[in-house]
């Protein structure tokens, strides 16, 4: 059986000499999966069609637009490519300002041999098969500590849990609104809210929640989780924008009204759905809630946020209730009331969505013979 043929590494090359453009692809087509354009804002629009070239070459000297603020756009568009920068001018300062400004991998000289334009593409293709794969690496192993510490949460404390997949809900709905980029950051901050509650008796999370009751001590507890989360979060690769989310996630928008910077944006919004979470939970209707936060004094909420508060109560709106027996539940419904065992042991709190790890839990725990879940279950189900 022979082996599958190595795959020619994606290149776009970009000048605006047709004559050069058809002598490389003519020297080239055996040995490059080669794209051409003859101009810098054709080459940007097919950057953002099709993002995946290994190497983008570029000339420098090109009307409109030079290669190297081409390749400073491109590098917006698609930040691991690998750029090698030609040109006709051996200039030393050409050549600085491409490697610092146009971050490129190599700086070449025309007419460049063809041996050694292919060497120089083929290196950038490696370049970017690493940073490719090392991106693959992290992004796996960011995903498997999140669910991991998702499961841990869900675990030791449902309660807490429950209350941190409302929040995602939340924050989704108006960062979306907000039409902010890097959504999963956001999402994963909201989840990743209710981590310090690990270290809280889960009772103290469920009287929170309900608004009942707390000693000093409780109180005190309550108020270091967020700091214990972000403590967690910070020793995470890449987990340093959504710790301070965290972190800052109960400041307000503006407390002292001094012009100081405020929290960032996933706090604000976390402030809001973490408010708006405890209003509902403490009896409050939706528009009710939303009322409440609208009309807090100056300073607590983000101004810019509030005109978007109806869409919580969107989220709330595109289900349909059904009770179901756990052989029956899906992932992607969201639990009404809590789960308890017959024995009075909470195993999911109200307001849980379904993922497929609670399933299998549900499962064992109705398998149990020690603790038998009280089953059929009210659920939320999404609309198709």
């Amino acid at each position: 059986m022979s082996s599958a043929e190595p795959q020619l590494p994606r290149v776009l090359y970009v000048d605006d000499e047709q004559n050069i453009l058809l002598a490389v692809r003519r020297q080239q087509r055996k040995h490059l999966d080669l794209t051409t354009c003859s101009s810098p804002a054709e080459a940007l629009e097919l950057l953002r069609q099709d993002q995946s070239f290994g190497v983008i070459v570029s000339d420098f000297d090109m009307p409109g637009m030079d290669g190297i603020a081409f390749l400073q756009e491109a590098r917006e568009i698609v930040p691991d490519t690998t750029r090698i920068m030609l040109t006709g001018k051996a200039d030393l300062n050409a050549a600085t300002r491409a490697v610092n400004d146009g971050h490129v991998f190599r700086f070449l000289t025309k007419p460049c041999d063809s041996d050694l334009f292919r060497e120089s593409v083929y290196a950038g293709a490696r370049i970017h098969e690493l940073v490719t794969a090392e991106r693959s690496l992290l992004e796996r192993t960011l995903r498997g500590a999140i669910d991991i510490l998702t499961q841990t949460l869900s675990l030791s404390n449902p309660e807490a849990f429950g209350r941190a997949s409302r929040l995602r809900r939340y924050v989704e709905v108006l960062a979306r609104r907000l039409g902010v980029e890097n959504l999963w950051e956001y999402s994963v901050a909201a989840m990743m809210s209710q981590l310090g509650c690990i270290a809280i008796p889960p009772d103290v999370v469920r009287r929170s929640n309900r608004g009942e009751e707390l000693s000093d001590e409780d109180r005190r507890m309550l108020a270091e989780h967020p700091m214990t989360a972000a403590k967690m979060l910070r020793s995470i690769p890449r987990m340093e924008t959504i710790a301070d989310m965290v972190e800052l996630q109960e400041a307000d928008f503006d407390a002292k009204n001094d012009g100081t910077e405020p929290p960032p944006l996933g706090a604000r919004l976390l402030r809001i759905a973490i408010d708006y979470d405890a209003s509902r939970n403490r009896g409050l209707a939706g528009p009710e809630a939303i009322r409440a936060l609208r009309d807090a004094p100056a300073g607590v909420y983000d101004p810019d946020i509030l005109p978007d508060l109806d869409e919580l109560c969107r989220v709330e709106g595109f289900h349909n209730e059904s009770v179901l027996p756990i052989s029956q539940l899906r992932v992607g419904m969201i639990v009404v009331d809590p789960v308890m065992t017959l024995d009075g042991l909470l195993v999911v709190a109200a307001g849980h969505e379904v993922t497929e790890s609670l399933l299998l839990r549900l499962q064992n725990w109705a398998r149990s013979k020690i603790h038998h879940v009280q089953e059929p279950i009210r659920v939320l189900v999404p609309e198709l």
